[in-house]
C-alpha cells in the first residue's frame, strides 16, 4: 500500500516529493508518466468502490478525491517521525483508509 511505502522511507519520499524538479528533463517525464499511471489506476480504484457500494462518482469528483487522497498520504513526511510513529503505523494506516473510504462511499447518485 501506498502509505505504508511511505512510511516505511520517509527519506526517500522527502526526495520524491520535494526533488523531482531537478531531475534531467528525461527523468523527469518519466516520473510524471507513472505518477499520472498511478493516479489514473488510483482513480479508477475509486470509481470503482463508488459503483460497488451502489453510488457512482463522475470523473472529475473521483480526479479530485484522487489528488486529495495523494496530497494527504504525500504529506505525512512532514510530520511523521519514525522514532515517535513506528508504533503507530497500523493505526495511522488505518486511519487514511477509514478517512478515503468514508469519502468515498458517502457519496450516493441522486434518485431519478
Amino acid at each position: 500500500m501506498h502509505i505504508e511505502y511511505q512510511l516505511d522511507n520517509v527519506a526517500e519520499m522527502k526526495v520524491l516529493v520535494r526533488e523531482t524538479q531537478s531531475l534531467s528533463p528525461r527523468n523527469a517525464a518519466q516520473i510524471a508518466r507513472m505518477m499520472r499511471e498511478y493516479s489514473n489506476f488510483c482513480r479508477k480504484l475509486i470509481e470503482q468502490v463508488a459503483a460497488g457500494d451502489g453510488g457512482a462518482i463522475d470523473r472529475e469528483t473521483s480526479r479530485i478525491q484522487t489528488s486529495l487522497l495523494f496530497g494527504a498520504m504525500n504529506s505525512v513526511f512532514g510530520w511523521y517521525e519514525p522514532a515517535r510513529d513506528r508504533e503507530q503505523q497500523d493505526r495511522i494506516v488505518e486511519e487514511i483508509y477509514k478517512m478515503a473510504i468514508s469519502a468515498i462511499t458517502t457519496r450516493r447518485s441522486p434518485s431519478p
